[in-house]
């Protein structure tokens, strides 16, 4: 016990010495902290939250409130059954076919391109005049943004890593640009440039040679190792006194006395050779004033000669596959290959002449045919009557529209060519020749107001009545009456989504990935034919018909049978019947949040889980009498049946003056039956209804898969 007395008093002992000691010392500075101005010092820290950027389908659905869905469609739609989407901030569809949105709440461009490709979609803070892809070292594709510079003067380049200078101002024409080897290659009014931007940034710019205010823009097309550039004459403008060729960094003139000092346009060929068209004939040459206008002695006459760049490779297997397809059953076959090789230039002549004389005749018509046109160069194996040829239309997909006042001769299988006169013709950016162009595309079209463009295969005319895409032999309408405005169509991005604009920069996108929030109800009526109609123990709709074996039952996608003993149920058990609320009677429905929902006749009361209670009284048209039935969707949508041959679609609008909208009442094929046995939402979202022997799908979502429109349409529906 005393030991323990002694060392307590040495401890205090100690104590005592040391803070003596402290208090002796002057005191020290105060250690001043960082405080974090949006946390309260008194109280404790928490995680910083993660920022929320608005998603391409938020943006849809705060702009476009009709539409219900919050994820894009796994399968595109047709156009008809697409939504509709207008846009007030800046979109800029990129060459690729993505979306890029501009908004000051998007995400940081520079977070967004870390991995670009994992959307085709993009909201960013920034607003691009031009993306740059390109594959990246581990196989994935890298983006870059072109954007104006940050005091509105010249263009910088946003990467995942940081923001560079990319060029002072010219008149770039971004629109036309695109991407190539890791280059970014954009025309000017009298240029073209190409920039290296890995690993450091380095503009190459060439002028066109003779170009000036008065000329044509140049245009440009890839070669086998860079590309080639001229200013087109046409339209009775001058182009270009010559072609120029970007190539191991560096550009070049072509050789004057090789290429045409009177460039209209130049398609590659699959041998590494150029099909080469220049104004008037081979003996005129280039005015020395860049400001002349075309002779009038040839205003539409063309020369057609083929130029050589490196040889490439021929694949002789594809080759003499195709040589042999001449002699095909098939005329479309045939034809085919003959439109393949006609893309050969002379690198093929001796091929064709070794293995000519071993072929059907069929086969060795064309061969000659084929070879003739070696020697006499052709457009895909087309001659222009007495050479004359229009340029009509530069599309901005790159394709060129060209009108034969005088015609084109065809090759037929035999001596005599056909002649159709006149011929509507386009080369399309690959180099293929398209035939002349059928009658129910050209049939409006003059040229010298000619309303025809081609966007990704896709023909379509845009006149005073809007935008008509070609389908078939008819032209349909592609914009709703309320959407005349857009009259600008910037293209087709991924997905098939069609983008317009208005001239005060609204942007229309119909997207196929998004269904029309126009409420539609289609519907597939089934009757059994004196069998059953019901549905089985998955709740999924069944049949029994007298003229098939066995019970089925319709799934997602397909019909499957029902393995026995299971039947089809044709009546609901008791336990199934909903219990019934002392206070307000029988619900007619238990929503997604545990609302409760009663009446349907002449109001709709919800209660919800918290105890609070709506009554809204139904509009005079939804008003019935029959005994109600009350649908939730997996949107959220309620669907009310209360008078036989009717459904109402209803929407919950808590933030509005009216707790609910009654946005659309479908009548066509809804069963007019006082007491159908069933109505129902299946596994499938399906509304599904059972009278009698008679079974109706319908599907709220405004559109029929297309497994089921097969099945329909193999019914004869």
């Amino acid at each position: 016990m005393i030991r323990r007395f002694l060392i307590v008093v040495v401890c205090l002992a100690l104590i005592g010495t040391v803070v003596a000691h402290f208090l002796s010392r002057k005191p020290a500075p105060p250690i001043v902290k960082p405080v974090i101005a949006t946390q309260p010092a008194s109280q404790p820290t928490t995680r910083k939250t993660k920022p929320k950027y608005p998603t391409y389908m938020e943006l849809v659905r705060a702009q476009n409130p009709t539409v219900a869905a919050t994820q894009p469609l796994d399968f595109p739609l047709e156009l008809p059954d697409s939504a509709h989407l207008i846009f007030h901030d800046p979109v800029y569809l990129d060459p690729i076919g993505n979306l890029w949105i501009t908004r000051a709440d998007g995400q940081p461009t520079a977070k967004a391109l870390v991995k670009p490709y994992e959307t085709d979609d993009h909201v960013i803070v920034d607003k691009p005049v031009f993306a740059h892809w390109w594959p990246d070292d581990t196989g994935n594709w890298a983006a870059a943004v072109v954007v104006r510079g940050t005091d509105g003067k010249g263009y910088d380049i946003i990467t995942k890593s940081d923001r560079k200078h990319l060029a002072n101002d010219r008149p770039y024409k971004w629109e036309s640009a695109f991407s190539i080897l890791g280059k970014i290659v954009v025309c000017t009014d009298v240029g073209v440039s190409v920039f290296d931007v890995q690993p450091k940034i380095q503009e190459h710019y060439h002028a066109m040679p003779g170009c000036g205010a008065a000329t044509n823009p140049p245009v440009t097309i890839l070669d086998t190792r860079g590309v080639l550039a001229w200013a087109p004459w046409e339209n009775g403008r001058a182009g270009s006194t010559g072609v120029c060729r970007f190539v191991d960094d560096d550009w070049i003139d072509l050789p004057s006395a090789e290429w045409p000092n009177r460039p209209i346009q130049l398609s590659m060929l699959l041998d590494g050779s150029v099909l080469r068209m220049a104004a008037g004939t081979p003996t005129t040459t280039a005015p020395a004033d860049d400001t002349a206008e075309m002779p009038d002695q040839f205003p539409d006459q063309i020369h057609l000669s083929i130029g050589q760049l490196e040889a490439t490779t021929l694949d002789q297997k594809h080759i003499n596959d195709l040589i042999n397809q001449l002699s095909d059953p098939d005329s479309d076959q045939r034809q085919a290959a003959f439109d393949e090789l006609s893309r050969y230039g002379p690198e093929l002549a001796p091929i064709l002449e070794k293995l000519g004389d071993d072929q059907l005749p069929e086969a060795k018509m064309r061969i000659r045919q084929l070879l003739r046109g070696k020697i006499t160069p052709a457009l895909g194996g087309l001659t222009p009557v007495d050479n004359r040829l229009d340029v009509i239309r530069r599309c901005a997909d790159g394709t060129v529209i060209f009108f034969a006042p005088s015609g084109v001769q065809i090759p037929t299988e035999t001596d005599e060519p056909e002649i159709i006169n006149p011929a509507w013709l386009a080369l399309r950016p690959d180099g293929r020749m398209q035939r002349p162009l059928p009658p129910s595309l050209i049939r409006d079209q003059k040229p010298d107001a000619c309303t025809l463009f081609s966007v990704r295969d896709e023909w379509l005319v845009n006149d005073d009545t809007g935008p008509r895409r070609l389908v078939g032999n008819t032209f349909q309408p592609l914009l709703l009456d309320s959407e005349k405005r857009f009259t600008e169509l910037v293209g087709i991005g991924t997905h098939r989504r069609w983008v317009f604009r208005d001239p005060g920069g609204d942007t229309l996108v119909i997207d196929p990935l998004v269904a029309d929030p126009t409420p539609k109800l289609p519907a597939w009526v089934i009757v059994t034919n004196k069998g059953i109609a019901g549905w089985d123990g998955e709740n999924f709709p069944a049949v029994s018909r007298a003229d098939q074996t066995g019970n089925w039952e319709l799934q997602a996608d397909s019909w499957k049978p029902l393995a026995p003993p299971e039947t089809v149920v044709t009546e609901l058990p008791p336990a199934t019947q909903p219990t019934t609320d002392l206070a307000n009677g029988k619900p007619l429905l238990t929503g997604a949040d545990g609302s409760l929902y009663f009446d349907g006749k002449t109001s709709l009361v919800e209660i919800r889980k918290n105890g609070e209670k709506t009554t809204w009284p139904l509009p005079a048209t939804a008003v019935g009498s029959a005994d109600p039935v009350l649908i939730q969707t997996s949107d959220g949508l309620l669907f009310l049946y209360n008078q036989p041959g009717r459904l109402l679609r209803i929407r919950n609008t808590p933030t509005a003056a009216e707790p609910f909208k009654l946005e659309a009442v479908f009548t066509k094929d809804i069963p007019n039956d006082d007491h159908p046995s069933r109505i129902w939402l299946d596994p499938a979202g399906r509304i599904d209804f059972v009278t009698g022997n008679v079974l109706t799908i319908t599907f709220p979502g405004g559109t029929i898969p297309k497994e089921i429109s097969r099945m329909m349409l193999d019914n004869g529906q």
